[in-house]
């Protein structure tokens, strides 16, 4: 049997389990996701044309799901 103390996973949900398995996307990732320049990003993140970023230390970072959203709202826009 695994020794969940030393895992780290002591008292964590399997809901818990599953946020932190979601890696977040970075400014990098987001430019590469959408084709464009990071400088872009970080314009489209001062104009407020993306969705907000959740900021970690000095990094900024989105949940995947939130962007997809965000793209399908841009589609249904056009």
């Amino acid at each position: 049997m695994k020794d969940e103390t030393r895992s780290g996973n002591r008292g964590a949900s399997p809901g818990d389990r599953e946020v932190a398995a979601e890696r977040m996307l970075t400014v990098r990732d987001l430019a590469e996701l959408l084709s464009v320049h990071t400088r872009s990003i970080r314009r489209w993140v001062s104009e407020g044309e993306l969705p907000p970023p959740i900021k970690i230390g000095g990094s900024l970072r989105w949940k995947p799901a939130r962007i997809q959203e965000w793209i399908q709202e841009k589609e249904e826009e056009q």
